[in-house]
């Protein structure tokens, strides 16, 4: 009985000494985990530490980049070259007009984690790469001519090429201008590979214009027109501009108007009239293609009155805008003797345009895109004058069903 007292005396204190050993427990496990949240934040705060650190390296070393940049004297630039701690991205006007780009002095190449617009060349060394880069297609196209030559023709007939290590020198304008234009010939339709060749030298430039300006396509794109004061201007993609110079207009042979023309009256137009000296300006004329989508019905009359003219009759530029030719043409007369082929649709053949379209005479190719009555009606009188020279005539009508 005794004993059973005294142990359950002893057990409470046996409890809590149980109960107070668990808390130590539970403590020494909440203190580890405080303490690993404590070595974790203090890691990341030394890791952002190291990062901001190497920002500010970065941004000091491109600073001084910047400090060395290539300036002239007078630009916004001139008085900040020799402070290198000086950050100028934030002047206004940084880049001189002057200069298409910065470069700095001392590294050829920037590295790779700078930002790529500092590492942009200065404009006197961007013309001397883009004079080696034309040396080198130069001396690339001379090569393949000369390979060109020597598979196709005899070792006697080879003109006398100076060879250098690397370069030819002197080899391109060397070759005759017959043999080049055989060359080009073969490229007549890759109009890159003739613009490249172009710009090797002068006589690459005059075999390749031969055939950049072969043919003279006027073709502009649908617009709407805001405006009836608008000016209609001659599209930047065509060549007939360029075509008019003197030193190109010998080499067209084909005129082609198609694509949208302006189909509102505007008192500004001029188009008729561009047309028109660029038509009297290309001399060796042998194919006219009208085939506008949309046209005003007196766009291509001073054009059809051109060409209808024989070489006896001379009127001015003025006269033939606004006059019909001032007699009618006889099966006697004589036309131009280049033009042999035209192709028109119904912006030639209408009411107005059909009895000056039906006075040009020498084709020996005719093509009428949608026939229109006015046209049919003359066509056998027009057939019976060109009965001498005609030997193609199509006409094509559009089925809808």
């Amino acid at each position: 009985m005794l004993a059973r007292l005294t142990a359950t005396r002893r057990l409470p204190q046996i409890l809590s000494v149980r109960y107070s050993s668990g808390i130590r427990d539970q403590g020494s496990v909440a203190h580890s985990k405080e303490f690993s949240k404590k070595e974790k934040a203090h890691e990341d705060q030394f890791v952002r530490q190291h990062e901001q650190e190497q920002i500010r390296k970065l941004r000091e070393k491109i600073n001084k980049k910047q400090a060395e940049l290539v300036v002239r004297p007078g630009s916004t630039l001139a008085g900040h070259r020799g402070s290198e701690a000086k950050d100028i991205s934030s002047i206004p006007m940084a880049v001189p007009p002057k200069f298409l780009c910065y470069r700095p002095l001392r590294d050829a190449r920037g590295p790779e984690h700078l930002p790529s617009d500092l590492w942009i060349f200065s404009a006197p060394e961007l013309r001397s790469r883009q004079t080696q880069t034309k040396r080198v297609r130069s001396a690339r196209l001379t090569s393949a001519t000369t390979y060109y030559l020597s598979t196709t023709l005899e070792e006697s007939e080879l003109p006398n090429v100076r060879r250098q290590k690397g370069v030819m020198s002197d080899a391109a304008n060397d070759l005759p201008i017959d043999i080049l234009i055989l060359i080009f010939q073969v490229l007549q339709d890759d109009y890159s590979s003739l613009l490249r060749g172009a710009l090797v030298n002068r006589a690459f430039n005059c075999a390749a214009s031969k055939f950049l300006y072969r043919r003279v396509v006027l073709a502009p794109h649908f617009r709407i027109a805001l405006s009836l004061r608008e000016t209609p201007s001659i599209p930047s993609t065509s060549n007939l501009i360029s075509a008019c110079l003197p030193k190109y207009a010998p080499f067209v042979e084909i005129l082609e108007i198609t694509g949208y023309l302006p189909s509102r009256a505007s008192p500004n137009d001029t188009l008729s009239k561009t047309i028109l000296n660029a038509t009297a300006t290309f001399q060796n004329i042998r194919v006219a293609i009208f085939t506008p989508t949309t046209f005003l019905p007196d766009t291509l009359l001073p054009i059809l009155s051109y060409l209808a003219q024989p070489s006896s009759i001379q009127t001015s530029f003025e006269e033939q805008l606004s006059e019909k030719p001032s007699r009618q043409i006889t099966e006697h007369d004589t036309q131009s003797p280049n033009l042999r082929e035209l192709v028109v649709n119904t912006s030639c053949t209408d009411g107005n345009n059909a009895p000056i379209l039906t006075q040009i005479t020498g084709l020996s190719e005719l093509s009428i895109h949608s026939p229109t009555r006015a046209i049919l009606d003359l066509l056998p009188d027009w057939l019976r004058r060109l009965s001498d020279s005609l030997i193609e005539l199509h006409l094509k009508v559009r089925f809808v069903s």
